[in-house]
């Protein structure tokens, strides 16, 4: 169950430490990541950086990934990394997946400057053309290849779904997930 998960998030890891070294980002003193089912409680945070507190389960629920997947899922897996970048996952028997990762800024032009960075690295890890989406948030595009995630800039955040699934499938699944939680977004 967790080699999916890790497959997955090796990608986003990299683009995260990508930005964070492009980005100066100090995070201060980093949370472990732990395994929650409850929303996380906020976490202290440069002053510059909000904490955050959004509960992830409630922006893309249960109902939701089972809906998008097709089947029914575990519980979800919540993670909390730095107070800066929340994750919740949903995984289903066959291993197959949905995931939704977001980085909070305090403003709007940063959380724009971590997706263009982001961007910029995206076409050298997915190892081919990144496509725009239209529709999605204030901005979005589709990096599939070694990546398969689709990358949203909305407001004060940055968000990635990503499907355990192949090609065309994964990009379906992850739309499906940014339409039915984008707009729970506060």
């Amino acid at each position: 169950m967790k080699a999916p998960f890790l497959r997955l998030l090796w990608p986003i890891i990299a683009v995260g430490a990508a930005l964070a070294l492009a980005c100066s980002c100090d995070s201060g003193k980093s949370d472990h990541p732990s395994k929650k089912t409850t929303p996380a409680k906020p976490v202290s945070t440069p002053a510059t950086e909000p904490p955050i507190t959004l509960d992830l389960t409630q922006v893309l629920t249960k109902a939701d990934a089972e809906a998008i997947l097709g089947k029914g899922v575990s519980a979800p897996v919540v993670k909390t990394t730095a107070g800066k970048v929340v994750a919740c996952t949903y995984t289903a028997k066959d291993l197959s997946e949905i995931s939704m990762f977001v980085r909070v800024t305090s403003t709007p032009s940063k959380a724009r400057l971590l997706f263009e960075t982001a961007n910029k690295h995206s076409k050298t890890l997915a190892k081919m053309r990144l496509n725009p989406v239209a529709n999605l948030g204030d901005a979005a595009y589709w990096a599939g290849g070694d990546l398969n995630q689709l990358n949203v800039l909305k407001g004060r955040y940055w968000i990635i779904f990503s499907a355990q699934s192949v090609g065309d499938r994964a990009q379906k699944l992850t739309k499906l997930a940014a339409a039915k939680a984008l707009p729970r977004l506060p």
